[in-house]
Formats: structure tokens, C-alpha cells, sequence
């Protein structure tokens, strides 16, 4: 047994200790400066937090008292007689007169504007959001009722303010204060007047940067976080610059308010404080560069720096001389582990010491007893070991296998002794997983996976396999060491479960793409949207070469093919016209069952095709709802590719689904239009009249168009009834309404709306447009000869019109349809067949 000795003299391991312990002392002297230095630092920030606030403070006092003096100033213009009473005039009137106007343009920009050096204009609105007068004149007339950034310029009962914000039309940064403009004698409000300031005074506030130091700056921010004066260090930054630090996300999120360091919108740290401008939603920031506000204290830390790099040097010193001094006795211990490792277990180390080093060398000696133990302790089990094991040297020679192996391969040790391990390769086996495999154990990594191989009676089964590269002491590669565990039985029971989690999905996908077109089918409304839907549906999902859906018009008794889908030539699939003509042809309508051809040489081919390629079979699945046949849908496939049994079932559902979705359309359609309509005269009822004009009004008014109204009037409608009878007069009013509904456009609509008048919806028509149309409407009727109402005789008759129009002679339903009325009466009394507006 090699114990090689050594002895050293000096002092313990415990003393070097002792001795560092000594040097880490120092660190108190460290610590205890760099304490102080922070509470230097510390003061000097609450000092410089407490100057800022007092900044901010002055700075949000001069803001607000400055605004308050523009809305003063705004109430004083708003008070002024010559305003008042000419507002008060024209309200009255009804009407804008040019002179008036232009006096008070005169009045505001010679009078009032001059008084303000920031007034950038002077606005007068009347009660409807019209500016009837102002000193820019790019701003008359305009209607800003609907501008939501002067949603506050409504009549109030005092000023408002709005803004900061870039106010349209003058292209400018300002604020905007509005004032009531009440009237004198009723003391009521008659409008109110707008004044628009300029920036430039919170400016000169934000700008007056004295006692700020050479980076301190004061800004402000709207609502939105946006910057609303100018900064020190960016141009242009009035509303274009969006700042997202810690004082606007704390005001935006929940109006805090906040002191302290942080990154400035530039990313430089600086020491900020934040005030909260309640009444204007405003965001006031006092901060200086924090490299300029700690400059007190920038000596100090050079020197607290230069007393900490002294003390750690010492420290590392100590740390050094320690090292050198147990380094040769660890490189020895190093020296004998690495023999062990190599292999040579008998090695054992004696060192005469009596220090922490002398018991880790007899901690080291015993280790090597016991690890020389568990080696035996090894060997049993790799012979024993439950799963087969081969080693082979670096060109693949095998030079070891155990029990297990020769047990489940078959083969003798002493017949794959020397042998490749391709004697168990099979001839499906992909060369690129063995290069793989060699490539990667080769390099020294180790190689994990599973190999189908091949007994010694030619039998298959599969293993699971890991190879590992086993290195000497200089780390090169002298063997590899392969453990493999028979999977054959959980290889077959993988397949099974992986066969039946594949029918499982697709039994859940199907299932799935059902639930699909039934919501689809359920949810749609037009019958040939429907159609069209399920077609493509059905031909995309089961793969079909054509479709054809053919439905039953059981007034004309044919069959009617709305959507064809084909990939196949015109020629190889035709309906019979035959069948179109007759539907008790086709065999799926008259017995209510599918019928499934595989292929036309083998089956009857239904008498409903002409011609069919041999090469193609079909399905013929009725649209059946309740007791009632719809229709029909026909599929072709090539039959070496035709659907089996469970599709054939599927499609069925498919159709059913389909079929109980156009009854429930079929059925709402007829319960919709007969709610709707007139019976008689086929046009909408007056209900859905009175429905469809107030829905048309509100769209009239958000959109500021026009609208227009007919009410119309068979003259001496009485007359004919009882000179041709009440059948002919109905007659006559059947088809009234069909000339009416072919004189207007698809967005317009005709209601009957009693008895023989009848009413018409013009939208985005005005006055001079709906007159015209109507004439045109008169004269058609006037013109026209009515041969079919009575046997042998032509019937010529005239029409009176009442025309109103929104808004200019109502502004809602009531008001519309009474104008209409009114119209219409004068028509009839000024001697009828004529159109008269409102």
C-alpha cells in the first residue's frame, strides 16, 4: 500500500484564523463611514425635497390665481350690454342680421381682446352651439356642439374651464373658459361666450426658472400624462412628449402625489416633487438632477472610497498569506484523489499532523476503505442487475455482457465476445439513428433512446437504451458501457392506447365540427346564406367531388337548384330536367329515405341523373322537416375513395340539422312579413311605418342629415268605389302601392297609412329633392290608365301630396307627420292633384 508521509511545522489552520479575523475588523471602519455617508446623503435630499416643494407650492398658487383672473375677466365680456342685447335681439328675431354680426365682431376684437395680451380669440354661441360671432373669422358660423373637447361650453350657471389642449380651428395650445350670456329681461340664458387664452402665461410661469440651479425645471401635465409647457431639454415639447415616470403613473393611476428620486422623463435620475392641480385635473413637477443636488457630498465619497479600497486591501492581503500557507498540503491530498480515481484503490495518504489537515487525510484513508468495499459491492450487481448490459471497447468490439443480456437476446457470452453490436441490428433500422448514436457517444456525451432489435432466433423485440462513454485518468475515451431494458410489452400497449386516443379524437372533432354547423344553422336568418353555408360545409368536410342541393317549391310543384358545388367536369354529373320538372321522381323525395349508390355499376341509379361516371358513386339524403320535404342534397365521391357506413350516417345528420334550421327560417320569414305588411295592398302597415320613421329620425339627427316625408292622398277615392264598387277600389289601391314601391329607391319604403292614403320615407332627401319626387310620382298616376280594375273601361285618377322634411318642419316624428298632414290639406283645398310642401 503506497502511504507516502509528510510533516510541517508552523502554525495551525485555528491561528491563521485568528490573525484574518484580526484584519476583517477593519470592516466596522468601513461600515460605520459609509453609515455616515448616507445620512449626509439622506439630508441633503430632504433639504433639497423640502426647496422643491416649496418651488412647486409658489409655482401651483401663481397657476391657479391666474386662471381664476381669465375667468373673471371671461364673466366680465360675458356681463357687457352691447353683448347682451344684441344676442338677446337676434334671439327673439329668430334670424342673424349681417349688420348686428359684424357690429360685434367690431365690439369684441376693438373692445375686449385687446384687454388680454393671451387672448388668442373671442367666440358668441347661440343656444344651438352656433358661433354667430368671433374675432377670427375662420370660427363664424361654425356649429361645435358635437366637438367633444367644447362638451363643457354648454349653458352653465358659471364659467368653466378647459384644457390645457390644442384647440381646433385656431391651431393653437390653449385654455378655453366659457361664460352664460343671460338676457336681460327674462333672465334667462341666450347663448354664451368663449374666450380662447394662449399658453404663453403658464408658460412665463413655468419658464421664470431663477433659484433653480443650471438642471432644475418646473412643468406641468395634463390628464393624460402628457406635457403641456415647455422643457428645459426637449423642443417642441408641449403636448407632443407623453411621459410615463413614477410621479405620472402614481397621478394617473390613483391622483397620489409623490417626492423622491427617480428617472426623469429624459432617464436621468433626478429629485422630484409632485402637485396635484384638483380643479384643472393638472399635474404640477418641481425637479433638479440629482448629480447636481448631491454635489455637497461627492468629496466625502471619494474619501469614504478611498478608506474602503485601504481596508479591503489589507483584508485580501490577509486572505493571502492564508491561502499560501495551507495551499501545499490541499495540492497533496489533491494529488493522492487523483490516483485514487484513476484506479489505484490501494492508495492511501499518512500525514503527521495534528491540525484540521491531519484529520482530513485519516477521513480520506477511510473513505478509500470503504469505496474499495462498495467496488465489490458493484460488481454483484452488474452480473445481477435486471437489465442487460454491454460494454464494448472504442471501436465497438463488445468485451462484456452480463447474465441478463444473453438472457433476453438469446446469444452466448462467449458468442458476441469480439462481436459488433450490429449482430442484433434489423433491416428496417434507420442508419441515421445508429450515426447519430456513435457520432454523439464518441464526442464523449452520453446517447439515450430505444432501438428495435433482433434475437437469435430472429424474434423482435425493443429495448430502451443508454450509452455512455467511460474515460480514463487523462479523460480519453476507453469504453462504452450500454444499459438496455426490454419495452416489447410496453411498446405494444403504446400502440393500442395511441390507436384508440387517435379514434377518440376523432370522434371529439367530429363531434365538435357538428356542434359548429348546428350553431351556425341555428343562428343564421337568410334562407340562402344558409344554403350556401351548409354546401360549402358539407362538401369541404366530407370530401366530396360535386354537391347539388335541390329544394321543393311546393307553389310551382319544381325543383329548384340553388347552389351546384362540382370539381368534376360539366359532363360527368347532370340533373334530369325531367326531375326538376317532376319532383315525384326523384326517389329520395317520394319515399322520404336516403339512397346510397358505391358506384353505378352495382346500383340503381337514381332517376334524377342523366349521366354518371362509372368511376363515381353518390349519396342522395332528403331535406325532411316534421311531416314536410324540402328538398334534396346529392354528394358524389370516386368509390375507391366513397365514405363508409359512420359517414354516410353523419352526412344524414348534417341534412337533418339543416332541414329543422330552414324550416324555423321558412316559418319566421312568414310570421315576420305577415306582422309587417299590409294585406291588401302588399306594402308595409302603418306600425311598421311608425317604427321605421322614428328609427330613421335618430339616425338623421346623430348623422346632422336630412330626412323627407310624403303623405299622400287618392282624390275622390269615394267616388270609385261606389261608381265600379269596393273590388275595384281595392284593386285600384293594390296597385297604387306597386307603383309606389317602383318610384322610390331601396333605401326608401311605402306604408299604408289608412284607408287610401298612403305614406313615403325619403332618408338623406331634402326639401327641393323630395318635391321633385313626388311630382315625378303624380304625374306617373296622372298619366296612367287603370284597364284592369273594371271589365271594358279605363279608369284614370289623381293623387294630392304633402311633403315635410326634417328638420326644418319638425324636428321628431309628431311634428313631421303633422306637417305632412297639414301640406296635405292644403293640397286638397286648393283644388287636389297637386303636391304641396309644409
Amino acid at each position: 500500500m503506497s502511504t507516502p508521509k509528510y510533516k510541517t511545522t508552523g502554525l495551525s489552520i485555528k491561528s491563521k484564523l485568528l490573525i484574518y479575523s484580526l484584519c476583517i475588523s477593519l470592516l466596522p471602519i468601513v461600515t460605520i463611514t459609509f453609515v455616515y455617508f448616507l445620512n449626509e446623503k439622506r439630508a441633503i435630499k430632504e433639504q433639497t425635497l423640502e426647496w422643491l416643494t416649496a418651488v412647486a407650492e409658489s409655482k401651483k398658487l401663481h397657476i391657479v390665481s391666474s386662471i381664476e383672473a381669465k375667468k373673471i375677466r371671461t364673466i366680465d365680456f360675458s356681463s357687457d350690454g352691447l353683448i347682451k342685447n344684441s344676442l338677446e335681439r337676434m334671439s327673439h328675431n329668430n334670424a342673424y342680421s349681417h349688420n348686428v354680426v359684424t357690429n360685434l365682431n367690431k365690439h369684441l376684437s376693438s373692445q375686449k381682446k385687446i384687454l388680454d395680451p393671451h387672448i388668442a380669440a373671442i367666440a358668441l354661441l347661440d343656444n344651438k352651439g352656433t358661433i354667430i360671432s368671433a374675432t377670427n373669422k375662420a370660427l363664424l358660423w361654425k356649429n361645435i356642439s358635437e366637438f367633444s373637447i367644447f362638451a363643457n361650453t354648454t349653458l352653465s350657471a358659471s364659467a368653466r374651464v378647459f384644457g390645457p389642449c390644442k384647440i381646433p380651428f385656431l391651431d393653437i395650445n390653449g385654455i378655453i373658459i366659457s361664460a352664460p350670456v343671460v338676457s336681460k329681461s327674462k333672465l334667462n340664458e341666450i347663448g354664451s361666450l368663449i374666450v380662447f387664452f394662449h399658453m404663453s402665461f403658464l408658460d412665463e410661469i413655468m419658464l421664470d426658472r431663477k433659484g433653480l440651479g443650471k438642471t432644475g425645471e418646473v412643468y406641468l401635465l395634463n390628464r393624460e400624462g402628457t406635457m403641456i409647457t415647455h422643457s428645459r431639454y426637449i423642443n417642441d415639447a408641449p403636448f407632443n412628449l407623453k411621459m410615463d415616470t413614477a410621479p405620472v403613473r402614481n397621478f394617473l393611476g390613483n391622483n397620489r402625489e409623490i417626492s423622491g428620486i427617480y428617472p426623469d422623463y429624459r432617464g436621468i435620475a433626478v429629485v422630484g416633487i409632485s402637485q396635484y392641480l384638483h380643479e384643472y385635473s393638472l399635474l404640477l413637477l418641481a425637479e433638479i438632477d440629482k448629480a447636481e443636488a448631491f454635489i455637497p457630498i461627492k468629496t466625502f465619497g471619494i474619501i469614504a472610497m478611498i478608506v474602503s479600497f485601504l481596508c479591503a486591501s489589507i483584508v485580501i492581503c490577509a486572505v493571502i498569506v492564508f491561502s499560501f500557507s495551507t495551499s501545499e498540503l490541499i495540492m497533496h491530498l489533491k494529488y493522492a484523489m487523483e490516483r485514487f480515481m484513476a484506479g489505484d484503490f490501494k492508495c492511501r495518504i499518512n500525514i503527521s499532523r495534528k491540525d484540521e489537515i491531519g484529520v482530513l487525510s485519516d477521513s480520506f484513508n477511510t473513505m478509500a476503505d470503504k469505496l474499495a468495499l462498495e467496488t465489490h459491492k458493484l460488481t454483484c450487481a452488474v452480473e445481477q442487475n435486471p437489465c442487460a448490459i454491454i460494454i464494448t471497447d472504442v471501436n465497438g468490439a463488445i468485451v462484456y455482457v452480463n447474465p441478463k443480456f444473453t438472457e433476453v437476446t438469446g446469444y452466448s457470452q462467449k458468442e458476441v465476445v469480439g462481436q459488433n453490436p450490429r449482430i442484433l441490428k434489423t433491416e428496417t433500422a434507420p442508419k441515421e439513428l445508429y450515426k447519430e448514436l456513435w457520432e454523439k457517444i464518441t464526442s464523449g456525451k452520453e446517447w439515450r433512446g430505444e432501438f428495435c432489435n433482433k434475437r437469435k432466433d430472429g424474434t423482435y423485440y425493443w429495448i430502451s437504451a443508454t450509452i455512455s462513454p467511460v474515460k480514463n485518468s487523462e479523460g480519453i475515451i476507453s469504453n462504452f458501457v450500454g444499459i438496455q431494458e426490454d419495452i416489447t410489452k410496453a411498446k405494444q400497449a403504446e400502440s393500442e392506447l395511441r390507436e384508440a386516443v387517435l379514434e377518440r379524437d376523432k370522434n371529439i372533432s367530429e363531434l365538435n365540427h357538428l356542434i359548429v354547423f348546428s350553431t351556425m344553422m341555428r343562428d343564421e336568418t337568410k334562407e340562402d346564406m344558409l344554403i350556401k353555408n351548409m354546401g360549402y360545409t358539407l362538401k369541404e368536410h366530407f370530401d366530396a367531388n360535386s354537391l347539388h342541393i335541390l329544394l321543393l317549391n311546393e307553389n310551382k310543384n319544381i325543383l329548384e337548384e340553388p347552389v351546384t358545388i362540382s370539381s368534376m367536369k360539366k359532363d360527368n354529373l347532370l340533373i334530369k330536367e325531367d326531375a326538376i320538372l317532376n319532383p315525384a321522381l326523384c326517389r329520395a323525395i317520394r319515399t322520404g329515405q336516403k339512397l346510397v349508390a358505391h358506384n353505378t355499376n352495382s346500383y340503381i341509379s337514381c332517376e334524377c341523373i342523366k349521366e354518371l361516371n362509372e368511376n363515381f358513386g353518390y349519396v342522395c339524403v332528403p331535406l325532411i322537416a316534421g311531416t314536410r320535404t324540402l328538398g334534396v342534397i346529392l354528394l358524389t365521391r370516386e368509390r375507391n375513395l366513397f365514405w363508409n357506413e359512420k359517414q354516410i350516417e353523419l352526412i344524414s345528420t348534417y341534412a337533418n340539422i339543416t332541414a329543422s334550421s330552414l324550416y324555423k327560417i321558412r316559418l319566421m320569414n312568414s310570421a315576420e312579413k305577415a306582422a309587417i305588411t299590409d294585406g291588401l295592398t302588399g306594402v308595409y302597415n302603418r306600425r311598421f311605418f311608425e317604427e321605421m320613421t322614428k328609427k330613421q329620425l335618430t339616425i338623421a339627427k346623430r348623422r346632422n342629415l336630412h330626412l323627407s316625408l310624403f303623405l299622400i292622398d287618392l282624390d275622390y277615392f269615394k267616388k270609385v268605389n261606389d261608381t265600379y264598387g269596393h273590388t275595384a277600389g281595392d284593386l285600384l289601391l293594390k296597385e297604387l302601392g306597386g307603383i309606389l314601391s317602383k318610384s322610390i329607391r331601396e333605401s326608401d319604403f311605402v306604408a299604408r297609412y289608412g284607408g287610401e292614403e298612403f305614406a313615403v320615407v325619403l332618408p338623406e332627401i331634402d326639401t327641393d329633392e323630395a318635391i321633385k319626387k313626388a311630382e315625378y310620382i303624380r304625374t306617373s298616376v296622372e298619366t296612367r290608365n287603370f284597364d284592369a280594375l273594371v271589365s271594358g273601361k279605363t279608369v284614370k285618377v289623381t293623387l294630392s301630396i304633402g311633403v315635410a322634411t326634417f328638420p326644418l318642419h319638425g324636428s321628431n316624428y309628431e311634428e313631421l307627420v303633422c306637417a305632412a298632414d297639414r301640406a296635405l290639406y292644403q293640397a286638397k283645398e286648393k283644388g287636389r292633384n297637386r303636391v304641396i310642401p309644409a
